[in-house]
């Protein structure tokens, strides 16, 4: 692969300048406090400019996503992650503890709801993220269902109703371990 040109350079420097700003913001402000406006007023660029790089709000919220789903699925892809739930599920958890924004708006919440188009967009890397649940612990229904009460319980910290990062994290562990439990306490029934 070439090296991009000057152009090039400062074309995709700008587009996460734009990126970094809107996260920024979104922080401080929320995903509906999130404006173009702001962004170009944060990071001192007109707003035409902003539209030359994203068509709008939505669009540019749609890469904040796919920027989103890409950092989670480098976060789980490690070998021990492909063998191990309780890696998985740890790895998945701190991901939403050290991403909070993103997470948010990868999951519609905070009011970070996109339409439909958008999550069309985002939808087969969406697929791809429950499909490693699923081989991790090699049973769909298995690997939803964790996966549901994974996000389930990390969504219900993120809205503030949970304790402290520590305390949270042992909550994974112990989601964990009695789900393993039960689905230990399944296998032993039905082969009997």
């Amino acid at each position: 692969m070439e090296n991009p040109s000057r152009k090039q350079r400062e074309w995709l420097e700008r587009e996460a300048n734009i990126l970094d700003a809107a996260l920024q913001i979104a922080k401080t402000d929320g995903w509906n406090g999130l404006t173009i406006r702001k962004i170009a007023q944060r990071i001192e660029y007109s707003t035409p400019m902003i539209y030359a790089h994203f068509s709008g709000k939505e669009d540019l919220l749609c890469r904040l996503m796919l920027m989103g789903y890409q950092r989670l699925k480098q976060a789980i892809s490690s070998e021990q992650c492909t063998r191990s739930p309780e890696v998985l599920a740890k790895k998945y958890a701190q991901f939403a503890l050290e991403h909070t924004t993103l997470y948010q708006l990868m999951f519609g919440l905070q009011g970070s709801v996109l339409n439909a188009a958008s999550l069309s967009r985002t939808a087969q890397v969406h697929d791809k993220l429950t499909e490693r649940f699923v081989s991790v612990w090699k049973d769909t229904a298995d690997g939803l269902a964790f996966l549901a009460a994974l996000h389930g319980h990390v969504s219900w910290y993120l809205t503030g109703k949970e304790p402290q990062k520590m305390e949270f994290l042992k909550q994974v562990e112990t989601l964990l371990a009695r789900f393993l439990a039960f689905r230990e306490k399944r296998t032993n029934t039905s082969n009997r």
